[in-house]
């Protein structure tokens, strides 16, 4: 499996794709770290091209949040994978995480 990596896809539009291990977590949280610099008002992460992730997927979507409240950025996560969304929700991050689910 490809490790994961952040697209930046339109403006307050951010994507993860691939897979998120904790190999690749810090280059994916730095990445998204300097995409958010970039980012004004709202941001939404779209999670749905993450093939893999887990609990350092979770550590790096809670880093991006911190860093969007430093940036005073309303950030969103959308289209999580449903194995990742089980995680948050029985670590109980899925009330601190600004997850939406449809």
């Amino acid at each position: 499996m490809v490790d994961g990596e952040v697209l930046s896809t339109a403006p307050g539009q951010l994507k993860l794709v691939g897979s998120v291990t904790f190999r690749a977590a810090a280059t994916i949280e730095q990445q998204g770290r300097e995409l958010l610099i970039k980012q004004a008002g709202n941001c939404t992460v779209d999670l749905s091209e993450v093939r893999e992730a887990g609990s350092a997927a979770l550590s790096v979507l809670l880093s991006w949040m911190r860093q969007a409240h430093h940036l005073s950025i309303n950030l969103s996560i959308v289209n999580m994978p449903t194995d990742l969304y089980d995680l948050a929700r029985v670590s109980g991050l899925d009330t601190v995480l600004p997850i939406q689910q449809a």
